[in-house]
């Protein structure tokens, strides 16, 4: 199991994404927010194959399902996904990512 939590700033929408693979490149996603819009996602993407997690973005059927969510253009959910099915695919080491104003 792979999990995240990310703060994504001023909206306030905390949220705990929760990756489980499942059988062959699948994976169980679960999320838990107060978001609206994330709510949304999570309703469309509860199991995912690894080849939609990792599409390039101009044709990501997790980006076109985070866009049919109404998800804000920098919200960082989707990316977070991402980066828990990459680290419970094996594919990456759990590091933590962050965006930094100075």
């Amino acid at each position: 199991m792979a999990t995240v939590r990310i703060t994504p700033g001023n909206c306030g929408f905390q949220s705990r994404i929760r990756v489980d693979k499942t059988t062959g490149a699948r994976f169980k996603v679960g999320i838990e927010t107060e978001c609206e819009q994330v709510t949304r996602l999570a309703g469309m993407i509860r199991e995912m194959p690894l080849r939609d997690a990792l599409s390039p973005v101009t044709h990501s059927p997790l980006l076109e399902k985070a866009a049919a969510s109404h998800l804000h253009v920098s919200c960082p959910i989707p990316l977070g996904i991402i980066k828990a099915i990459e680290v419970e695919a094996g594919l990456a080491l759990p590091t933590d990512v962050g965006i930094h104003f100075e």
